[in-house]
């Protein structure tokens, strides 16, 4: 479990510099376009791709952190085992939804990969399948938090 939970913090940590590289991608776009007028045609594309794995990747390490969305105004009126029982559903619930976007989003990727689907712009990325390749990773990812959340809850004797 503790090996798990830092793989999925270090996926976290090394996705945020994807980030950097979009920022880079970007001014070197803007330098391109405006000192030399030479625009490209692939900066945007690429950026999305970058973006869109770093989006999907970061959302277990920030589940982790707690940093998810939670209607803190009801949960913190809650006692404690009313709190437990919440996250222990909370967590049962997001397994099962997480296993059945796993399972749908790993059909579209194989779809995607199979019939080489690409962005159909001028550059004509890989982009959808890079995309859709990304959500069965990060809904395994997430699942496996929510599993470490689960076992935590379960064995903790409050």
């Amino acid at each position: 479990m503790e090996r798990a939970e830092r793989a999925i913090h270090w996926i976290g940590q090394q996705t945020g510099w994807l980030y950097v590289a979009i920022v880079m991608l970007i001014i070197l776009e803007t330098a391109l376009r405006t000192a030399f007028n030479a625009p490209t045609i692939w900066t945007l594309e690429l950026s999305l791709m970058l973006a869109g794995a770093a989006y999907l990747l970061n959302g277990a390490s920030f589940g982790q952190a707690s940093g998810h969305i939670r209607i803190d105004l009801l949960y913190r009126r809650l006692s404690g085992w009313r709190k437990r029982l919440a996250d222990t559903l909370t967590a049962v619930v997001g397994m099962a939804y997480l296993g059945v976007v796993a399972v749908w989003g790993g059909q579209q990727a194989m779809t995607a990969i199979a019939f080489g689907e690409r962005s159909g712009s001028a550059w004509n990325s890989v982009l959808p399948m890079v995309h859709k390749s990304m959500i069965p990773v990060a809904a395994v990812l997430m699942g496996v938090a929510l599993i470490c959340e689960f076992i935590r809850l379960l064995s903790d004797k409050k």
